[in-house]
């Protein structure tokens, strides 16, 4: 019985860990900045599930794409990143923003398109008026 109860005071024992704080990076990167990055990396990747090929033609590597437009380098990201998992709140609150902004995009992008198909419209309608105006005045 003393066997079995140590075994399990050992199991428990070893079992329980605690979750060491992650020291504040020297170099952390702002929320705003996170935003920023994550949001990019989140578009640039989600474009190269779609069409690798075709992004490939305008952005060779998008990671590098992202450090070169936002001045920083992999490890600053990469130890940004790990200090606020710890921090759940300033995470959930980066990532509802990372949210919010790619809607916004996706809202601009599909408010130019709906512009485009107009005018594309409006052209193919003013096009056929050009060649019954044309066939009319030959006739």
């Amino acid at each position: 019985m003393k066997k079995i109860c140590f075994y399990i005071f050992l199991i428990l024992f070893c079992s329980c860990q605690t979750a060491d704080k992650i020291k504040k990076p020297d170099n952390l990167l702002s929320k705003d900045q996170m935003v920023a990055i994550l949001s990019d990396i989140a578009i640039l990747k989600s474009a190269n599930d779609v069409n690798s090929n075709r992004l490939s033609k305008f952005i060779e590597r998008p990671f590098d794409y992202v450090t070169k437009k936002y001045q920083v380098d992999s490890i600053t990201i990469a130890q940004s990143i790990e200090y606020y998992n710890f921090k759940f709140n300033d995470n959930l609150s980066i990532y509802k923003r990372v949210e919010q902004n790619i809607q916004n995009r996706k809202h601009k992008i599909d408010s130019v398109n709906v512009i485009i198909d107009s005018l594309k419209r409006n052209k193919t309608n003013t096009d056929k008026n050009r060649k019954k105006i044309r066939s009319k005045s030959t006739n």
